[in-house]
């Protein structure tokens, strides 16, 4: 397996067959896109030259039979709320051979809180910590979306969908898991899916530390067993999604622990 920057759509048509050859040569069978747009919401305004981009690398590999599997993270993104994070940023890009520089009023766009639909906006989506009804920060100095929010289900499997008619191999939905240290989520659809499912109510902001990693509350076990049926619930429906559209691409899982039950 190769990790392959979108920098290789840059390069001649001639040069990336080259590339191709040479790594089939080489004996390579698969290649994994590892890209700087890894926090795929963040780079929303160039979805269209990163499906242009795929495009590229997956009829170059296809050419000598090398499969490839696009990877970027599911629900990952930057949260510039600090020197720290942009330092953050930069290196991210840095490793992947690009910068901030290659994606015109990037700072802009994720400085925005930008609006998804009418009157919906990006920081709607968010995971929430329940300590403090704030979005869920992550070891990544960003923040994620919660999996039970079907405004982000919708948007995400739109792009899925046109990742999957460029014809990859395989899909790796990265980072499918709740963050916040063990105290996300607790967004409004979370609150209304568990209620539902269980008949119990998450507590406040002001009770949650009675209960969070208290074993002897009978809630909190059960909103650790929903937690992790509602990751599952969420690869299950990628699955019908895939279904569809008539494809069965091969699904490399990042999160085990929760699917290996």
């Amino acid at each position: 397996n190769v990790a392959m920057p979108l920098m290789f759509s840059a390069v001649k048509q001639s040069v990336r067959d080259k590339k191709a050859k040479q790594m089939h040569s080489n004996g390579i069978t698969r290649v994994m896109t590892f890209s700087s747009t890894h926090f795929r919401f963040s780079f929303r305004p160039y979805w269209n030259d990163i499906y242009a981009t795929i495009d590229k690398i997956v009829k170059a590999c296809h050419k000598y039979n090398i499969k490839v599997v696009e990877h970027h993270s599911s629900s990952l993104t930057f949260y510039p709320d600090s020197p720290e994070v942009w330092d953050n940023v930069e290196r991210h890009l840095k490793v992947r051979k690009s910068n901030i520089e290659d994606f015109p009023g990037f700072k802009e766009y994720i400085m925005s809180n930008p609006e998804l639909e009418p009157g919906i906006h990006l920081s709607d989506l968010y995971q929430i910590d329940g300590r403090n009804g704030l979005p869920a920060k992550t070891p990544y100095f960003g923040r994620a979306f919660c999996y039970n929010n079907p405004l982000y289900r919708k948007i995400y499997t739109e792009h899925l969908h046109e990742i999957a008619k460029l014809g990859v191999d395989a899909i790796l939905a990265d980072d499918a898991q709740f963050f916040g240290a063990g105290n996300s989520c607790t967004c409004k659809y979370c609150r209304a899916l568990f209620k539902k499912q269980t008949g119990m109510e998450l507590p406040s902001q002001e009770h949650w530390n009675d209960f969070v990693f208290n074993f002897n509350d009978p809630v909190f076990t059960q909103w650790l067993r929903f937690k992790e049926q509602s990751t599952f619930d969420f690869q299950k429906y990628l699955t019908e999604r895939y279904e569809e559209w008539g494809i069965s691409p091969y699904r490399p899982n990042y999160r085990s622990r929760t699917l290996a039950r």
